[in-house]
């Protein structure tokens, strides 16, 4: 699968919105003169006035030796957002994204100047934007050349939540990337088995 557009929603408008890849897929995200730079969100914000007080849930799950590619390199930068906020949102109501990686030799790539932002979308009150990054098994890796400059943030904006656990796997982020632990929200990495290397820490 190849995601071209400039957003591509995983429960939305207070619903509920679950993508699974299995047995080896592949998801890329590629670029275009138009959508230079498309986004994958899960959990996004209520986009209109009739809608508030909804809160919505997405799920990505990450099985197999399944792959992602955030960001079409070097033709365009991706994004990856887990409690967004939509463009034309006009109400701050909540929204949650989790990913769950646990497939044997399962790849999650953010490439070239690509970011991911875990709770990305600033509240009306604490505890309304949460995401989740739950790696398992599998390889997450922040960066593939000595060149990118990859970006992660956990707890991107204020009243933002953001947590990557790490109970197995290998993350793995390059010289150049840049990762993020509380950058305007509350952020965490808890670590409790597998591999981590911060080629130039966090």
């Amino acid at each position: 699968t190849v995601i071209t557009g400039n957003w591509f929603y995983i429960g939305v408008a207070g619903g509920t919105g679950t993508y699974s890849l299995t047995n080896g897929s592949i998801l890329n995200t590629g670029g275009s003169a138009a959508n230079p730079t498309p986004v994958i969100a899960l959990g996004v914000n209520a986009q209109t006035d009739t809608l508030s007080g909804a809160s919505s849930n997405g799920t990505l799950s990450i099985t197999g030796a399944s792959t992602i590619n955030i960001g079409n390199v070097p033709t365009s930068p991706g994004d990856l957002q887990l409690g967004a906020l939509s463009v034309s949102a006009t109400q701050l109501t909540g929204g949650s994204g989790t990913i769950i990686q646990n497939g044997v030799g399962s790849n999650v790539n953010i490439l070239g100047s690509s970011t991911m932002e875990i709770g990305d979308a600033a509240a009306s009150s604490p505890g309304l934007i949460n995401g989740t990054y739950n790696l398992e098994v599998g390889n997450l890796n922040i960066g593939a050349t000595a060149t990118d400059t990859a970006t992660v943030k956990l707890g991107a904006v204020a009243l933002a939540n953001g947590a990557l656990n790490q109970s197995g796997g290998t993350l793995t982020a390059l010289a150049d990337t840049t990762f993020i632990i509380g950058a305007g929200g509350t952020g965490s990495y808890l670590f409790s088995g597998g591999t981590a290397d911060f080629k130039d820490g966090f």
